[in-house]
């Protein structure tokens, strides 16, 4: 019932935890190129 609970976003603050060199709006897309890119160089 209470939405300012401290104790409730304490337990979950991020639904994703993603390191602080990753975003989730541009680097999402970066990320997803540069391992796509990764992977086929190592395949090949």
């Amino acid at each position: 019932m209470i939405k300012k609970m401290p104790s409730e976003k304490n337990p979950n603050p991020n639904p994703k935890p993603a390191p602080p060199n990753h975003q989730p709006s541009m680097d999402s897309r970066d990320n997803h190129g540069l391992s796509q890119e990764e992977a086929l160089r190592a395949k090949k």
